[in-house]
């Protein structure tokens, strides 16, 4: 499949970061760089406009990562958060995902709704067999979030990243295509 391109999952849209206009591309920008985001990531700085633009260039030249913008269609048009695929290996069948819910948007189940399309994406449009992630152990809301979506943890990396004047480790999670579950 050709990472570069827009899907459509039930009543979402998926817009490909390269494929965002100018509005979308500032929109998903002040959502990183906003604090509730970015303090969970592994790079917590704000992102400049030219950061992000040499980000998305990069997007276009690799094949190996594609990020979207998750768009709810039909009546009440929203903007629900961004998903990604990077490090995906296809001889491996697998990739590591990223999330995160637009910030400004406080909907029940809204981090659910992004989960089901991003399980879609992996195991049922990429074929894939395998989804991992790395969550900072101390994000134990995420930890939380993950377990209840059927990930379980197969490692820890220590001392991943040095934050806060205290180094933190990152739990690795995973889920097979075997265990998905694509919640009703």
């Amino acid at each position: 499949m050709e990472l570069t391109r827009d899907l459509e999952i039930h009543s979402y849209r998926l817009i490909n970061f390269v494929n965002l206009g100018g509005a979308d591309s500032e929109r998903v920008l002040a959502w990183r760089n906003s604090y509730g985001v970015r303090r969970w990531t592994y790079t917590d700085h704000v992102i400049t406009v030219a950061e992000h633009e040499a980000f998305i260039g990069r997007l276009r030249e690799e094949g190996d990562s594609a990020y979207w913008l998750v768009r709810k269609q039909g009546e009440g048009v929203r903007d629900m958060g961004v998903i990604s695929l990077t490090g995906i290996d296809w001889q491996a069948g697998k990739a590591t995902l990223g999330i995160y819910a637009n910030p400004d948007l406080k909907l029940p189940g809204l981090g659910r709704e992004l989960m089901k399309c991003l399980l879609e994406v992996t195991f049922f449009i990429l074929r894939l067999g395998r989804l991992q992630l790395e969550v900072l152990e101390d994000n134990t809301r995420a930890v939380d979030f993950y377990r209840w979506a059927g990930f379980r943890e197969i490692g820890r990396l220590k001392e991943r990243i040095f934050r806060g004047g205290r180094t933190m480790d990152a739990l690795v999670m995973e889920i097979t295509s075997e265990e998905v579950e694509i919640w009703k």
